[in-house]
C-alpha cells in the first residue's frame, strides 16, 4: 500500500504537469492512430483506381445494325464478369448526351443528314475493373477497330495516395518516438521526487523489483490516462472523420471505415504500456534500483 501511495505523489506534487502529460499522451496517440488508419483504409481505394476503367471500343464501319447485339454479346463473353457495364452508343444517342453542354454542336451534326454516321461513330462503352490490360482482348473481337481507355486517367491521384501512405507510416513512427521520449523525461523528473523515499526503502533492505514499483506505476497512470483520453476521441469522433473524408470527393468513396471499438482498445493499451515502460526506464535509460 505505501508503495502504491508512493507512486502517487508526483500527481501531489505536480498535478498539473502530469495532466498536460497525459493530455500530450492521448493528442499523439490520436494522430498516429488517425494515420496508421488511413493508410490503411486506402489501400482498397488505391487498388480499386489502379484496376478500374472505362473502355471504348469503335465498331468497324461494316457491322450492321443486326450485328450489334452479337457484337456486345462477344465482348462480354471475353471480358468476363470483370466488365460491371456494357453499353452500345449510337450516334443518335451520343448527340443526347452532348446536347446539354454543346447544343450549337449538336445541331450542325444533325445538319448533316444521312452523313452522320459516317462522322459519329458507334462505339460500345466498357466499365469495369480488370486487373489485367483488357485492351488487345476487346481488339481481338470481331467488328472493333479501335479501342481507347481510361488507364491512366487517376495516375496522378495513384501516385500522391502511395506517397501518402509512405509518408504515413513515417509520420506515425515519428510520433511514437516523439510520445515515448516525452513520457522518459517525464518519468526523469518524478523519480526525483520518489528518489528520497526510495533510498530510505533501499536502505531499508527493499527488494530491486519493490523499488520498480512506484516509477513504473507513476509512469503507467500517466500514460493510462492520455490512452483512455485516445480511446474515448477515437470512439466519439472516428465515424464523424470517416464520412466527412468520404464526402469530399468521389474517388474517397471506398475508403474503409475504421473499426471503432478494436482501436480504441489498443489506444488505451499502448498508452498505458507506454507509460508503464518509460516509467521503469525513466532512470537513465535503466531501471530504477
Amino acid at each position: 500500500m505505501y508503495l502504491i501511495r508512493l507512486a502517487g505523489r508526483p500527481w501531489r506534487r505536480s498535478f498539473w504537469s502530469q495532466l498536460s502529460a497525459s493530455g500530450a499522451v492521448g493528442l499523439l496517440l490520436i494522430l498516429a492512430a488517425g494515420l496508421l488508419s488511413l493508410q490503411r483504409g486506402l489501400g482498397p481505394v488505391v487498388l480499386r483506381l489502379e484496376q478500374s476503367q472505362v473502355l471504348t471500343a469503335y465498331l468497324d464501319s461494316q457491322v450492321t445494325a443486326a450485328e450489334e447485339a452479337q457484337t456486345l454479346d462477344r465482348i462480354r463473353l471475353k471480358l468476363g464478369s470483370s466488365a460491371r457495364d456494357v453499353r452500345l452508343v449510337g450516334a443518335e444517342q451520343f448527340l443526347g448526351e452532348i446536347r446539354a453542354n454543346y447544343p450549337e454542336l449538336v445541331k450542325e451534326l444533325e445538319a448533316l443528314g444521312d452523313e452522320l454516321p459516317a462522322v459519329v461513330p458507334r462505339y460500345v462503352s466498357v466499365e469495369g475493373v480488370f486487373r489485367d490490360n483488357p485492351t488487345q482482348a476487346l481488339k481481338s473481337v470481331p467488328g472493333i477497330q479501335g479501342v481507347d481507355t481510361s488507364r491512366d486517367r487517376y495516375k496522378a491521384v495513384i501516385g500522391a495516395f502511395h506517397a501518402f501512405r509512405k509518408l504515413s507510416g513515417i509520420l506515425a513512427s515519428g510520433l511514437a518516438i516523439a510520445l515515448l521520449t516525452g513520457l522518459i523525461l517525464l518519468a526523469r523528473m518524478n523519480h526525483q521526487l520518489l528518489e528520497d523515499s526510495l533510498s530510505v526503502l533501499h536502505f531499508w533492505g527493499a527488494s530491486a523489483m519493490s523499488l520498480r514499483v512506484p516509477p513504473l506505476l507513476a509512469g503507467f497512470s500517466v500514460g493510462a490516462l492520455g490512452g483512455a483520453w485516445a480511446a474515448l476521441a477515437w470512439w466519439a469522433g472516428a465515424p464523424s472523420v470517416h464520412a466527412q473524408l468520404v464526402s469530399l470527393s468521389p474517388v474517397l468513396s471506398g475508403l474503409e471505415s475504421p473499426p471503432r471499438m478494436s482501436v480504441a482498445l489498443i489506444l488505451l493499451a499502448a498508452g498505458a504500456l507506454s507509460g508503464a515502460l518509460s516509467g521503469a526506464w525513466g532512470r537513465s535509460g535503466k531501471v530504477a534500483a
